[in-house]
Order: C-alpha cells, then structure tokens, then sequence
C-alpha cells in the first residue's frame, strides 16, 4: 500500500475497536516529529507507526484524538492551509480537507490542541496516550490533566488513571488483517528482489558500500519508500557484525563472504531477510533461522476462536525452532568442521538477532 492508498472504512473500524479497548476515557496518539539534519535540513519525514495505523494521514504536526464511551468519535488535529509555507513543504490537506478525506468525526487546528484538549478531558475517567515515550508529550499530558485539575471546584472531575496507548494499539496490530498482509508479501518480495540484485552483482573487490547500493537502488525502484532499518553489509573481517552500515572495506578473494541484512518498509509494515551472499557458504543456518524468525504469524485457533498471539508466545516458538534447527546441522554443539566450534557463538547471536525483530516495528 502507498501514502496515498488507503481504506477510510478500515481504517475507522480500526479507530473504533480502539475505543471499544478503552471502554471509556480519551486516548491521544501523536505522530512523529520532523527531525533536524542541520540548521534548516530535515531528514527525510517518517511517520509514526500507530498513529499511521489508525489515520493513514502522511503529513507531520498531526494528533488523533478518540474519545471512547457510548458515543465514540475521532478527531484530528493537523496543520492549517498555508499556501505560502507549500511552496517549501508539499502539500497540506487542512483539517477541513483532511476529515473528508480520510474520515474523521472532527478536524481542527494543531495549534488548537491544548484549548480542546483541555475540554475533552473533563469529566472522563481515564487519559489514554504513548506514555514515557516522549518527555516533551509526558509534560504536555500533565499540563492538561493539571488544567482539568483546577475546575474541580467547579464540579469538574480529572482524569484519574493515565493509559500507555501504544499497547493497546499494539495489541490490535499483532492480527494481522487482509490489506496488512498483502503489504507484508509485497515488502518481501522486494526485499528479496533486492538480495538477489545484490548476489547477481556481488564482486571480488567490490567494496560493502557498493553492495548496500545495489540493494538501495531495487528498493527504490521498485516502490518502496526506504529501508525498516539501516542495511547491514559486511564482508571479510567484518562479517560476523550483528549491527553497523556498509563500509569501504572490499571483498578481496573470490570465496570472501559477505553478509547482507536488510529491512524493507512499506507504510507500516516491514520484511526483513538476512543471508551470506555467494562466497564461502560456511553458514548455511543464517538464512534458514532469519526466514522462520520473521514470518509473519497471523492468528491462531485455541478452540474459542482466532485470538492474536502475545509478543512472548510469538518470540517462544521461533526460539525454539531455531535451536532445533542449529542442532541438525550441528552448529550450536560445534560440528567437527572447519571453524564449526568457533561458528557457534555467532549463530547464538545471530539467531538471538532474528527473534529481536519487532513484528510491530
């Protein structure tokens, strides 16, 4: 799915079991904000994960807003039309233009928030936003609760309990639903695009920085925005490296290993593939535990119906799976083969590595 292709009534039914989740009270879920190169240079803009979940909405200095109870709606707050501001930034949708378009109950002003904000959470039991995630949020959400706090005399009643959204929210994205699957196999069939790219093109003398290229180039070409995470690429010495960019180091003989890890990302989802490239294969269980650690588990049936997987029960079996299969190829006891024994410590990490992928990244 691209930025600007996206299901409003989807995207609504999620908003509303979010509030169903809540019960009662307002939940607050901001999307990210740009970030600084330098002086007057951001870095390339990318939105939050949640907040694109429940909205699809692409533009920075955006908040939605739920309030749940017998009578759920959801507001957004964005950036105003500014025609002169469009000629540097792109295009904004307004609040006007951004509620018909993607569905919102409400849309107002970003420079509104605190004065709404301030009026939705009277009266409501609970406040429900991304704590401890941002310092800066944390002290705007004890601001309003402080502001609601001083009309008690007036009969008006604060929140009393403070909810971290990001896991109810990541409770719901751990099922999968039909339009986040198909973005899954798409952003794997890219990412393997790009492998492959990678293994036809992969030289002796061609440095790492020049492999990460090509992997770069298939991506782009084929729609994707950029990489889920910076692309590992690492040859000689340096393969065995778990974490770290490309480097200028080259690949000098023809059986040099070079080991690629690359996350692909498309809107919210990501795939994620790690593998030696052509060389010396000596280790043939990184793509085997890699492939299993990061497919996607979708539901399961206990007998009362699909219910989502939690994040431990999800981690438990890959683990499991992954010793196994160390232990058939006699890596993880140290196999009587060249380098066996001093290649089971990095497998450990490796497979260590795989099961760390957060599925909701």
């Amino acid at each position: 799915m691209k930025t600007n292709e996206f299901d409003a009534a989807a995207l609504a039914a999620r908003r509303q079991r979010l509030a169903r989740a809540l019960g009662e009270g307002v939940a607050v879920v901001p999307t990210a904000p740009e970030r600084l190169r330098n002086r007057d240079t951001h870095y390339p803009y990318r939105f939050d994960s949640h907040f694109w979940y429940l909205t699809a909405f692409p533009e920075p200095d955006a908040v939605l807003v739920i309030v749940a109870g017998k009578a759920p709606r959801s507001i957004l707050f964005c950036r105003e039309k500014n025609a002169e501001r469009e000629i540097w930034d792109g295009f904004r949708f307004g609040p006007q233009a951004a509620s018909e378009r993607f569905g919102f109950d409400e849309a107002h002003p970003i420079a509104a928030l605190d004065d709404v904000m301030t009026k939705l959470l009277s009266d409501q039991p609970a406040l429900c936003y991304p704590v401890g995630a941002d310092a800066a949020w944390d002290a705007r959400a004890m601001k309003w609760l402080n502001a609601v706090r001083e009309k008690a005399r007036a009969g008006v009643v604060a929140p009393a309990r403070v909810i971290d959204v990001h896991a109810l929210v990541d409770e719901m994205r751990l099922l999968k639903d039909a339009s986040e699957i198909a973005t899954m196999r798409r952003a794997a069939e890219i990412s393997a695009a790009g492998h492959r790219r990678a293994m036809q093109t992969a030289r002796p003398g061609m440095s790492e920085h020049e492999i990460e290229a090509e992997l770069l180039y298939e991506f782009r070409r084929r729609g994707a925005q950029f990489p889920a995470y910076g692309p590992i690429v690492a040859g000689g010495a340096g393969v065995q490296q778990l974490v770290g960019g490309a480097g200028d180091e080259a690949v000098g003989r023809a059986d040099d290993q070079r080991d690629v890890s690359i996350g692909l990302r498309l809107t919210e989802q990501q795939a994620a593939i790690k593998r030696p490239l052509p060389g010396r294969a000596d280790q043939p269980y990184e793509g085997l535990i890699h492939h299993r650690a990061v497919e996607p588990q979708i539901e399961r049936d206990d007998g009362g119906g699909n219910q989502p997987l939690g994040r431990q029960e999800l981690h438990v079996p890959e683990l499991n799976f992954g010793w196994e299969q160390l232990r058939e190829i006699d890596i993880r006891d140290g196999a009587d083969e060249p380098g066996g024994r001093q290649r089971a410590p990095v497998a450990e990490r490796q497979l260590g590595d795989a099961a760390a992928h957060d599925p909701k990244a």
